[in-house]
């Protein structure tokens, strides 16, 4: 399209939306963060992604937030791994503030 509104239609025709992941989408793409940063170790267990994902939507952006506070109960717990303990915990304190 040419014109007054050449500009606004390029910007609806690349407008997305991102599909949700799964539990096997999340349970790969905080550990392949993780690796990004140089942790080779394991710091989840599936029990506790599956709880977390559960608890939150299914966008990264939310579960990079749900991973920090995973991070922290699981810290303050003292254990090495989260866990569904952790992460039911955690998702308490994202659900209700």
């Amino acid at each position: 399209m040419s014109g007054l509104f050449a500009t606004p239609d390029q910007r609806f025709a690349t407008c997305q939306q991102l599909a949700g992941m799964d539990v096997g989408g999340s349970a790969q793409y905080l550990p392949h963060n993780l690796a990004l940063t140089g942790q080779p170790d394991p710091l989840f267990a599936d029990d506790g992604m599956v709880r977390m994902h559960q608890a939150i939507s299914d966008v990264p952006r939310p579960l990079d937030y749900a991973s920090t506070a995973l991070l922290i109960a699981a810290v303050s717990a003292g254990k090495a791994i989260v866990d569904d303990e952790c992460a039911q915990m955690a998702a308490a304190d994202l659900t209700h503030g």
